[in-house]
């Protein structure tokens, strides 16, 4: 029952923390680049598979050869069908 508060507690700080970083003039000089908003969303991936490594190690103990082969056909199925690789399929 403790753990809800406390993960709300952690969102709140985190959601603050990001609030007091992109209000400082530097940042937003950096963000105002075409570039940098580019890598924001790379940026942030990897801020959150960094925190939750622990857990992903977790789920990989489990994993089975079966799971990364469903794995595998998923991620090229969805690379196949993303938008803009029509051109690259044919040659």
């Amino acid at each position: 029952m403790t753990v809800i508060p406390l993960v709300l507690l952690g969102i709140m700080v985190v959601a603050a923390g990001a609030h007091a970083i992109t209000s400082t003039r530097r940042v937003k000089a950096v963000l105002a680049k075409a570039p940098a908003r580019k890598h924001l969303p790379r940026v942030i991936g990897t801020l959150v598979l960094t925190i939750q490594f622990s857990e992903l190690l977790k789920v990989i103990e489990h994993v089975s050869i079966t799971h990364v082969v469903g794995a595998l056909l998923l991620l090229a199925v969805m690379l196949a069908t993303r938008a803009g690789t029509e051109g690259e399929l044919i040659s």
